[in-house]
């Protein structure tokens, strides 16, 4: 059923296991790359977006000066915002001044783009505006993006070679300039914004270049790269050694520690006032509260931790399905 629903919104056969699976030339449908293929990069950014925003808006970071590497991102999103509209546009046009079958996809396709580029506008915004000089939510999209328009890219041609000619030139500049796009904001994404901070920080002397790393820097460690080679040349000693980050600092770490056991002590105060009511009233007297370290930790630390634990998850998840592949 879903597949034929499928079929009727695409105009189209969604999958196709002859040009898909059983052939040494695999490809997909144009169907399940008007789907799929837009569906789960947008479908990722629009459910991702809401807790990376819920840790903009708690980063007590400066916001950073406007950049080349801002404005660019800016620019191409604005640009690719308007590509989709444009698609929206010449599917409207289509519907009103052709006789040939409009299948729903050509509408909803680039309305959801759309939105999904609108979307990384305000993403980009917010997060200079919140100091962050890289976030991995938008290198994942876009690395996305690009490999799933090239797949796209590819089956046109493939269609183009074998038929002599595109389906529709206006289709196929749209998806070339699409690409085209896609891909500087993805080597955009892998950078780190070289703005620096709006309000003069003190860092120190040597300050840790983690904070200013991009993205795909922080999860392969090439930040570390420069330390690692001078402790390989020579023993390092405290003056090679870079500072704490702000965020790692007990300036910074205590006060919101401090909160939370300040709760746990009132809780036991509160506790013992019970238990010693209780005992003049002659009522049985449960055991006083016991403040939890362990708690407090949780509390202060439960971004980190829930982090570590996700991708913990994802690990062992992988290596109980790798054997299971291999058969």
């Amino acid at each position: 059923m879903a597949s034929e629903a499928l079929d009727q919104y695409c105009g189209s056969q969604f999958w196709d296991n002859a040009l898909s699976w059983n052939t040494t030339a695999p490809d997909l449908t144009e169907c399940f790359e008007a789907t799929v293929l837009v569906w789960v990069p947008c479908g990722f950014l629009w459910v991702f977006a809401v807790p990376h925003l819920v840790s903009l808006y708690s980063s007590q970071k400066p916001s950073l000066l406007p950049s080349w590497h801002f404005r660019a991102k800016l620019l191409l999103s604005l640009l690719l915002f308007a590509v989709c509209l444009a698609d929206f546009g010449y599917a409207v046009y289509e519907w009103h001044h052709s006789s040939a079958f409009v299948a729903n996809a050509h509408f909803v396709q680039p309305c959801v783009l759309a939105a999904s580029m609108f979307l990384t506008v305000v993403l980009v915004q917010i997060e200079h505006e919140r100091g962050f000089h890289s976030a991995g939510l938008l290198l994942t999209f876009w690395l996305l993006i690009v490999a799933f328009a090239l797949v796209s890219m590819q089956t046109q041609i493939r269609l183009a070679v074998k038929n002599g000619a595109v389906a529709s030139t206006y289709r196929f500049v749209s998806l070339c300039v699409y690409t085209a796009l896609s891909l500087p904001q993805l080597v955009l994404a892998c950078l780190s914004d070289p703005a620096p901070a709006h309000v003069l920080l003190d860092e120190g002397e040597s300050p840790c270049p983690e904070e200013k790393s991009s993205f795909l820097s922080q999860i392969t460690f090439w930040w570390f790269t420069p330390l690692a080679i001078l402790g390989y040349k020579n023993p390092l000693t405290q003056d090679d050694l870079w500072n704490l980050k702000p965020d790692d600092l007990c300036k910074n770490v205590t006060p919101h520690f401090d909160g939370y056991w300040e709760k746990e002590m009132l809780k036991v105060k509160r506790s013992k006032a019970v238990r010693k009511a209780e005992a003049a009233s002659g009522l049985a007297v449960e055991p006083v509260y016991e403040a939890s370290l362990l708690w407090v930790m949780a509390q202060t630390f439960w971004k980190t931790l829930t982090a570590s634990g996700f991708f913990k998850l994802i690990n062992d998840c992988l290596m109980f399905i790798s054997p299971m592949l291999l058969k």
